[in-house]
């Protein structure tokens, strides 16, 4: 799941814990008018990733799925 507010956050680590299956969260920090404090809590709340701009996504995907062994 991908958002850029505490509530996205919360969604998706509440979805991943009753559900079944697995959810990763990746924080969006640029649209923020406080990028620096948004980083700060997503990594203090636990997020998978966090990425600067929307636009970081496809690259960030491909190099998750290479680490794993994927294509």
């Amino acid at each position: 799941y991908v958002g850029d507010s505490y509530e996205d956050l919360l969604m998706a680590q509440r979805a991943g814990a009753g559900g079944g299956i697995e959810v990763a969260f990746c924080g969006i920090t640029g649209a923020s008018p406080s990028p620096r404090r948004r980083l700060e809590m997503f990594d203090a709340a636990g997020a998978d990733a966090v990425l600067d701009s929307i636009l970081l996504l496809p690259g960030a995907l491909e190099a998750a799925a290479a680490a794993r062994g994927g294509a």
